[in-house]
């Protein structure tokens, strides 16, 4: 598996891996904050050949074991999801990994993809067909 730094990734990727993650979270009714990042872990007591630890930490009222597990569960085995708190109104939950585990997240194919296009379609071309 992959292993990088957070700075050594490109920002499209980031980018992608943030999408990747916000899309588990969605299908668990998280209404995440637009402005969530990929950061890096401070593990205090990681050894220096141990693979850097990612995290994302997404604000929620309230949350549920079966919500919880279901975001474990379509991540992958190695993320961990913990709660923490912020104030009296809000959770603090934190998906965390080593850092090839996230970039793994790039090679999983996107849940909803319109078939016929692409980027490249000429602007008077509906659905990937000619006129």
């Amino acid at each position: 598996m992959e292993t990088k730094t957070l700075k050594q990734m490109k920002a499209s990727e980031v980018h992608r891996i943030v999408a990747a993650v916000l899309e588990v979270i969605e299908k668990a009714q998280f209404e995440p904050q637009v402005d969530v990042a990929l950061q890096v872990c401070e593990n205090k007591d990681a050894k220096d050949d141990v693979a850097e630890k990612w995290k994302m930490v997404f604000q929620k009222k309230d949350t549920n074991l079966e919500e919880l597990n279901a975001i474990k569960s379509e991540l992958g085995n190695n993320f961990s999801v913990n709660i923490g708190t912020k104030d009296k109104t809000a959770l603090l939950i934190s998906i965390e990994a080593p850092s090839g585990d996230f970039i793994a997240l790039l090679q999983k194919k996107p849940s909803h993809v319109t078939p016929g296009r692409t980027m490249f379609d000429n602007p008077g071309q509906q659905g990937g067909e000619q006129k």
